[in-house]
């Protein structure tokens, strides 16, 4: 069934089934590998490897790339940021986020834009 035009199907999902899943095994195939980036500067600082907090699993939220150790999709993040939140305001959503965490999708989403498929 076709939502109305205007209105958007919703998904609710509670915080508790997105913290919560299997750590079991893993596949990043597919996903850019790069280094390290800076978020900011001077005191406070990010630093973040994107790829120590994101991972995908086929048998996870169909292998879209997730918080590690968590059901967080990074696009829920990344949209809660585009949508004007603040990192304080994702934390306080989500209190078992860290900041490193946040960082990481934002850096996760800036190598996706520089990613280039190469013959």
């Amino acid at each position: 069934m076709l939502a109305p035009v205007g209105k958007r199907p919703s998904l609710v999902l509670s915080r508790r089934a997105l913290l919560s899943g299997p750590l079991g095994a893993r596949s990043d195939a597919g996903i850019p590998q790069h280094g390290r980036r800076i978020l900011g500067r001077g005191e406070g600082s990010v630093l973040s490897e994107w790829q120590d907090y994101i991972t995908t699993d086929p048998e996870v939220l169909r292998g879209k790339p997730r918080l590690k150790g968590t059901r967080i999709p990074v696009g829920l993040v990344l949209g809660y940021l585009a949508a004007g939140k603040t990192a304080a305001d994702i934390l306080h959503e989500f209190p078992d986020l860290t900041p490193e965490q946040i960082a990481a999708c934002l850096n996760f989403a800036r190598d996706l834009c520089e990613f280039e498929v190469t013959a």
